[in-house]
Protein backbone atom coordinates (compact mmCIF):
# COMPACT_ATOMS: atom_id res chain seq x y z
CA UNK A 1 0.00 0.00 0.00
CA UNK A 2 1.60 3.39 -0.76
CA UNK A 3 2.49 6.08 1.43
CA UNK A 4 -0.66 8.34 0.65
CA UNK A 5 -3.07 5.73 0.81
CA UNK A 6 -1.97 4.66 4.11
CA UNK A 7 -2.09 8.45 5.21
CA UNK A 8 -5.80 8.59 3.61
CA UNK A 9 -7.32 5.62 5.50
CA UNK A 10 -5.54 6.40 8.73
CA UNK A 11 -8.31 7.60 11.26
CA UNK A 12 -7.39 11.19 11.94
CA UNK A 13 -9.76 13.37 14.63
CA UNK A 14 -13.05 11.95 15.16
CA UNK A 15 -14.93 10.52 12.37
CA UNK A 16 -17.56 13.41 11.41
CA UNK A 17 -20.99 12.64 12.79
CA UNK A 18 -23.61 12.50 10.31
CA UNK A 19 -26.20 15.22 10.57
CA UNK A 20 -29.98 13.94 11.60
CA UNK A 21 -32.48 14.58 9.10
CA UNK A 22 -34.73 16.48 11.18
CA UNK A 23 -38.14 15.13 10.76
CA UNK A 24 -40.92 16.79 9.11
CA UNK A 25 -43.93 17.54 11.21
CA UNK A 26 -47.03 16.11 9.64
CA UNK A 27 -50.07 17.90 8.93
CA UNK A 28 -53.07 18.14 10.47
CA UNK A 29 -55.51 16.30 8.19
CA UNK A 30 -58.44 18.58 6.62
CA UNK A 31 -61.85 18.29 8.57
CA UNK A 32 -64.90 18.29 6.69
CA UNK A 33 -68.16 17.70 7.93
CA UNK A 34 -71.61 16.73 5.44
CA UNK A 35 -74.84 16.98 6.34
CA UNK A 36 -77.77 15.33 4.73
CA UNK A 37 -81.17 16.49 4.13
CA UNK A 38 -84.37 15.14 5.47
CA UNK A 39 -86.92 18.22 6.45
CA UNK A 40 -87.91 18.66 9.95
CA UNK A 41 -85.61 15.36 10.36
CA UNK A 42 -82.51 17.95 10.66
CA UNK A 43 -82.99 17.87 14.46
CA UNK A 44 -81.05 14.72 14.55
CA UNK A 45 -77.86 16.11 13.10
CA UNK A 46 -77.84 19.36 15.01
CA UNK A 47 -78.44 17.27 18.34
CA UNK A 48 -75.05 14.81 17.56
CA UNK A 49 -73.63 18.21 16.42
CA UNK A 50 -74.56 19.81 20.11
CA UNK A 51 -72.57 16.15 21.55
CA UNK A 52 -69.96 16.88 19.54
CA UNK A 53 -69.62 20.47 20.66
CA UNK A 54 -69.91 19.68 24.31
CA UNK A 55 -67.34 16.94 24.17
CA UNK A 56 -64.63 19.10 22.34
CA UNK A 57 -65.63 22.57 24.12
CA UNK A 58 -65.19 24.16 20.59
CA UNK A 59 -68.05 25.44 18.06
CA UNK A 60 -68.77 23.33 14.81
CA UNK A 61 -67.44 25.91 12.81
CA UNK A 62 -63.66 25.31 14.29
CA UNK A 63 -63.94 22.16 14.69
CA UNK A 64 -64.93 21.18 10.72
CA UNK A 65 -62.23 22.86 7.91
CA UNK A 66 -65.08 22.53 5.75
CA UNK A 67 -68.87 22.02 6.00
CA UNK A 68 -71.30 21.11 3.34
CA UNK A 69 -75.23 20.95 3.55
CA UNK A 70 -77.83 19.45 1.65
CA UNK A 71 -81.75 21.20 1.93
CA UNK A 72 -82.52 20.73 6.13
CA UNK A 73 -78.96 19.88 6.32
CA UNK A 74 -77.91 23.55 4.35
CA UNK A 75 -80.15 25.42 6.49
CA UNK A 76 -78.46 23.33 9.62
CA UNK A 77 -75.06 24.14 8.16
CA UNK A 78 -75.31 27.99 7.27
CA UNK A 79 -76.91 28.80 10.73
CA UNK A 80 -73.90 26.70 12.63
CA UNK A 81 -71.17 29.40 10.48
CA UNK A 82 -73.52 32.66 10.79
CA UNK A 83 -71.57 34.93 12.50
CA UNK A 84 -72.43 37.68 15.02
CA UNK A 85 -71.78 41.37 15.32
CA UNK A 86 -68.76 40.03 17.25
CA UNK A 87 -67.75 37.63 14.37
CA UNK A 88 -68.06 34.63 16.47
CA UNK A 89 -70.51 32.08 15.86
CA UNK A 90 -74.70 33.00 16.85
CA UNK A 91 -76.28 29.58 17.10
CA UNK A 92 -74.74 26.64 18.64
CA UNK A 93 -75.70 23.03 17.45
CA UNK A 94 -78.08 22.99 20.26
CA UNK A 95 -80.27 26.00 19.56
CA UNK A 96 -80.02 25.20 15.95
CA UNK A 97 -81.56 21.79 16.65
CA UNK A 98 -83.97 23.90 19.06
CA UNK A 99 -85.22 26.18 15.59
CA UNK A 100 -86.11 23.11 14.05
CA UNK A 101 -87.91 21.59 16.93
CA UNK A 102 -89.90 24.76 18.14
CA UNK A 103 -90.07 26.26 14.84
CA UNK A 104 -90.81 22.94 12.32
CA UNK A 105 -94.51 23.60 12.42
CA UNK A 106 -94.31 27.34 10.93
CA UNK A 107 -92.15 25.85 8.25
CA UNK A 108 -94.59 23.70 7.14
CA UNK A 109 -97.48 25.33 7.75
CA UNK A 110 -100.70 25.88 5.98
CA UNK A 111 -104.21 27.71 5.78
CA UNK A 112 -107.37 25.37 5.93
CA UNK A 113 -107.82 26.60 2.08
CA UNK A 114 -104.05 25.78 0.98
CA UNK A 115 -104.65 22.27 2.52
CA UNK A 116 -107.90 21.76 0.44
CA UNK A 117 -106.45 23.16 -2.67
CA UNK A 118 -103.31 20.53 -2.29
CA UNK A 119 -106.08 17.91 -2.19
CA UNK A 120 -107.77 18.69 -5.05
CA UNK A 121 -105.35 19.42 -7.93
CA UNK A 122 -102.15 17.51 -8.24
CA UNK A 123 -100.87 20.88 -9.60
CA UNK A 124 -100.74 22.37 -6.29
CA UNK A 125 -97.71 22.77 -3.61
CA UNK A 126 -98.30 21.76 0.06
CA UNK A 127 -96.92 24.76 1.53
CA UNK A 128 -96.79 28.52 1.13
CA UNK A 129 -93.07 29.82 1.37
CA UNK A 130 -93.83 32.09 3.71
CA UNK A 131 -93.48 30.62 6.63
CA UNK A 132 -89.79 29.24 5.38
CA UNK A 133 -88.79 32.17 4.38
CA UNK A 134 -89.72 34.31 7.71
CA UNK A 135 -87.96 31.67 9.79
CA UNK A 136 -84.80 32.22 7.87
CA UNK A 137 -85.09 35.72 7.40
CA UNK A 138 -85.63 35.67 11.57
CA UNK A 139 -82.36 33.48 12.03
CA UNK A 140 -80.16 34.74 9.38
CA UNK A 141 -81.32 37.67 8.49
CA UNK A 142 -78.55 39.74 6.21
CA UNK A 143 -75.86 37.60 6.58
CA UNK A 144 -73.70 37.19 3.09
CA UNK A 145 -72.14 34.01 2.11
CA UNK A 146 -68.76 36.10 2.21
CA UNK A 147 -69.25 36.01 5.90
CA UNK A 148 -69.27 32.37 6.27
CA UNK A 149 -66.99 31.66 9.64
CA UNK A 150 -65.85 28.52 7.67
CA UNK A 151 -65.63 27.34 3.96
CA UNK A 152 -69.15 26.19 2.93
CA UNK A 153 -70.81 24.70 -0.12
CA UNK A 154 -75.03 24.89 -0.27
CA UNK A 155 -76.46 22.20 -3.12
CA UNK A 156 -79.49 23.14 -5.47
CA UNK A 157 -80.68 22.14 -8.83
CA UNK A 158 -81.59 25.40 -11.36
CA UNK A 159 -84.27 23.97 -13.09
CA UNK A 160 -84.20 26.85 -16.02
CA UNK A 161 -80.65 26.26 -16.24
CA UNK A 162 -80.85 22.58 -15.87
CA UNK A 163 -77.75 22.72 -14.06
CA UNK A 164 -76.28 21.75 -10.09
CA UNK A 165 -75.99 24.77 -8.93
CA UNK A 166 -72.93 24.83 -5.82
CA UNK A 167 -72.96 27.92 -3.70
CA UNK A 168 -69.57 28.32 -2.09
CA UNK A 169 -68.21 30.50 0.44
CA UNK A 170 -65.15 30.89 -1.38
CA UNK A 171 -66.56 31.70 -4.71
CA UNK A 172 -68.73 34.71 -2.68
CA UNK A 173 -65.49 35.84 -1.01
CA UNK A 174 -63.16 36.48 -4.75
CA UNK A 175 -66.45 37.80 -6.56
CA UNK A 176 -69.47 39.80 -5.36
CA UNK A 177 -71.21 38.22 -8.55
CA UNK A 178 -71.07 35.31 -6.76
CA UNK A 179 -71.92 36.94 -3.02
CA UNK A 180 -75.88 35.66 -2.45
CA UNK A 181 -77.83 36.33 1.39
CA UNK A 182 -77.88 33.38 3.26
CA UNK A 183 -81.59 33.00 3.82
CA UNK A 184 -81.59 32.89 0.06
CA UNK A 185 -79.40 30.31 -0.34
CA UNK A 186 -81.26 28.28 2.38
CA UNK A 187 -84.43 28.68 0.71
CA UNK A 188 -83.24 27.10 -2.62
CA UNK A 189 -81.65 24.32 -0.89
CA UNK A 190 -84.82 23.26 1.00
CA UNK A 191 -87.20 24.00 -2.04
CA UNK A 192 -88.82 20.79 -1.87
CA UNK A 193 -90.91 19.62 -4.94
CA UNK A 194 -94.55 19.48 -4.22
CA UNK A 195 -93.59 20.82 -0.97
CA UNK A 196 -92.60 24.28 -1.68
CA UNK A 197 -92.76 26.51 -4.52
CA UNK A 198 -89.38 26.67 -6.17
CA UNK A 199 -86.93 30.02 -5.18
CA UNK A 200 -85.79 32.54 -7.49
CA UNK A 201 -82.58 34.07 -6.23
CA UNK A 202 -81.27 37.22 -7.87
CA UNK A 203 -77.35 36.84 -8.99
CA UNK A 204 -75.50 39.78 -9.40
CA UNK A 205 -75.14 41.38 -13.37
CA UNK A 206 -77.72 38.84 -14.47
CA UNK A 207 -81.05 39.69 -15.76
CA UNK A 208 -82.55 36.26 -15.33
CA UNK A 209 -82.63 35.23 -11.67
CA UNK A 210 -81.71 31.39 -11.48
CA UNK A 211 -84.79 28.99 -10.61
CA UNK A 212 -83.38 26.59 -8.05
CA UNK A 213 -85.15 23.58 -5.97
CA UNK A 214 -84.02 21.79 -3.13
CA UNK A 215 -80.30 20.28 -3.40
CA UNK A 216 -81.42 16.95 -2.49
CA UNK A 217 -81.77 16.64 -6.69
CA UNK A 218 -78.46 16.80 -7.01
CA UNK A 219 -77.00 15.13 -3.73
CA UNK A 220 -78.89 14.60 -0.73
CA UNK A 221 -75.74 13.20 0.72
CA UNK A 222 -73.05 15.99 -0.24
CA UNK A 223 -70.67 13.72 1.23
CA UNK A 224 -68.45 13.22 -1.78
CA UNK A 225 -69.15 17.16 -3.38
CA UNK A 226 -67.81 18.31 0.50
CA UNK A 227 -64.34 15.70 -0.49
CA UNK A 228 -63.77 16.92 -3.98
CA UNK A 229 -64.30 20.47 -3.10
CA UNK A 230 -61.84 20.04 -0.15
CA UNK A 231 -59.21 18.56 -2.71
CA UNK A 232 -59.77 21.40 -4.47
CA UNK A 233 -59.23 24.31 -1.69
CA UNK A 234 -55.93 22.25 0.23
CA UNK A 235 -54.31 20.31 -2.89
CA UNK A 236 -51.10 19.52 -0.61
CA UNK A 237 -52.91 18.40 2.44
CA UNK A 238 -51.71 14.74 3.68
CA UNK A 239 -55.08 13.43 4.71
CA UNK A 240 -58.68 14.15 5.09
CA UNK A 241 -61.28 13.12 7.93
CA UNK A 242 -64.78 13.14 6.44
CA UNK A 243 -67.96 13.41 8.83
CA UNK A 244 -70.90 12.57 7.21
CA UNK A 245 -74.37 12.74 9.36
CA UNK A 246 -77.61 11.54 7.77
CA UNK A 247 -81.05 12.63 8.77
CA UNK A 248 -82.36 8.78 8.56
CA UNK A 249 -83.10 6.01 5.79
CA UNK A 250 -86.09 4.44 5.20
CA UNK A 251 -85.75 0.71 5.23
CA UNK A 252 -88.81 -0.69 3.96
CA UNK A 253 -88.97 -2.79 1.06
CA UNK A 254 -91.21 -3.90 -1.72
CA UNK A 255 -92.29 -7.78 -3.15
CA UNK A 256 -92.94 -8.48 -6.31
CA UNK A 257 -96.11 -8.87 -6.50
CA UNK A 258 -96.96 -5.74 -5.66
CA UNK A 259 -94.96 -3.52 -7.59
CA UNK A 260 -95.30 -5.85 -11.17
CA UNK A 261 -99.17 -3.81 -10.61
CA UNK A 262 -98.03 -0.41 -10.16
CA UNK A 263 -98.59 1.93 -12.82
CA UNK A 264 -97.51 5.56 -13.12
CA UNK A 265 -98.68 6.65 -10.67
CA UNK A 266 -98.10 3.94 -8.05
CA UNK A 267 -93.84 4.57 -8.80
CA UNK A 268 -94.00 7.98 -8.09
CA UNK A 269 -93.71 7.67 -4.07
CA UNK A 270 -91.38 4.40 -4.44
CA UNK A 271 -89.24 6.15 -6.88
CA UNK A 272 -88.36 9.44 -5.47
CA UNK A 273 -87.00 7.21 -2.82
CA UNK A 274 -85.10 4.58 -4.29
CA UNK A 275 -83.65 8.44 -6.24
CA UNK A 276 -82.35 9.62 -2.24
CA UNK A 277 -81.60 6.59 -0.71
CA UNK A 278 -79.56 5.04 -4.02
CA UNK A 279 -77.43 8.55 -3.70
CA UNK A 280 -77.10 8.40 -0.52
CA UNK A 281 -75.79 4.80 0.06
CA UNK A 282 -73.29 5.29 -2.99
CA UNK A 283 -72.03 7.81 -1.92
CA UNK A 284 -71.55 6.06 1.30
CA UNK A 285 -69.74 3.44 -0.39
CA UNK A 286 -67.67 5.76 -2.36
CA UNK A 287 -66.25 7.33 0.63
CA UNK A 288 -65.78 3.86 2.70
CA UNK A 289 -63.31 3.14 -0.70
CA UNK A 290 -61.08 6.11 -0.77
CA UNK A 291 -60.98 6.79 2.59
CA UNK A 292 -60.18 3.32 4.33
CA UNK A 293 -58.13 3.69 7.82
CA UNK A 294 -54.46 4.23 8.16
CA UNK A 295 -51.85 3.92 10.12
CA UNK A 296 -51.09 7.43 10.93
CA UNK A 297 -55.12 8.54 11.44
CA UNK A 298 -57.08 4.95 12.11
CA UNK A 299 -60.87 5.89 10.64
CA UNK A 300 -61.13 8.55 8.36
CA UNK A 301 -64.32 8.32 7.39
CA UNK A 302 -67.44 8.58 9.62
CA UNK A 303 -70.75 8.30 8.38
CA UNK A 304 -73.81 8.35 11.39
CA UNK A 305 -77.28 6.86 9.57
CA UNK A 306 -79.97 5.21 11.63
CA UNK A 307 -83.30 3.31 10.32
CA UNK A 308 -86.41 5.59 9.94
CA UNK A 309 -88.92 3.53 11.97
CA UNK A 310 -92.73 3.04 10.31
CA UNK A 311 -94.50 6.70 10.96
CA UNK A 312 -91.48 8.84 10.86
CA UNK A 313 -90.85 9.05 7.12
CA UNK A 314 -92.75 12.20 6.53
CA UNK A 315 -90.40 15.44 5.92
CA UNK A 316 -93.06 17.72 7.33
CA UNK A 317 -94.28 15.26 10.23
CA UNK A 318 -93.96 18.14 13.08
CA UNK A 319 -96.50 16.85 15.46
CA UNK A 320 -94.50 16.92 19.21
CA UNK A 321 -94.77 13.28 19.04
CA UNK A 322 -92.68 12.90 16.26
CA UNK A 323 -90.25 15.55 17.52
CA UNK A 324 -89.83 13.92 20.92
CA UNK A 325 -89.12 10.49 19.11
CA UNK A 326 -86.44 12.24 16.90
CA UNK A 327 -84.87 13.73 19.82
CA UNK A 328 -85.10 9.94 21.68
CA UNK A 329 -83.51 8.20 18.49
CA UNK A 330 -80.46 10.57 19.19
CA UNK A 331 -80.47 10.14 22.70
CA UNK A 332 -80.87 6.62 23.44
CA UNK A 333 -79.67 5.06 20.08
CA UNK A 334 -77.00 6.80 18.31
CA UNK A 335 -75.34 8.46 21.10
CA UNK A 336 -74.79 5.24 23.22
CA UNK A 337 -74.58 2.90 20.13
CA UNK A 338 -71.99 5.18 18.82
CA UNK A 339 -70.33 6.99 22.11
CA UNK A 340 -66.89 5.13 21.93
CA UNK A 341 -66.70 6.07 17.87
CA UNK A 342 -67.87 9.93 18.78
CA UNK A 343 -64.85 9.91 21.34
CA UNK A 344 -62.54 8.89 19.37
CA UNK A 345 -63.81 11.53 16.40
CA UNK A 346 -64.01 14.20 19.00
CA UNK A 347 -60.14 13.57 20.22
CA UNK A 348 -59.19 13.90 16.05
CA UNK A 349 -61.21 17.07 15.96
CA UNK A 350 -59.73 19.09 18.64
CA UNK A 351 -56.43 17.90 17.87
Amino acid sequence: MSLKKIIQSFPFGPTPKKKKKKKKKKKRPIRILSIDGGGIRGIVPAMILHQIEQITGQPTCELFDFIAGTSAGGMVALLLVKPDKDGTPEYTAQEVAEIFAHRGSEIFSSTVWDQIRSVRTLREKKYPSTGIEKILKDHLGETYLSESLTDILITSYAIKRRNACFFKSRNAVASSDFNIKMRHIARATSAAPTYFEPAQVDIPNLDDPFVLIDGGIVANNPAMCAYVEARSLYPKADDFIVVSIGTGELLQGYDYDDAKRWGLAGWVGPMIDFLFHGSQVTVDYQLQQLLPPNESIGQRYYRFQFPIENGMWGLDDTRPTNIQRLKEIVTEQILKDEERTILELCKKLKR
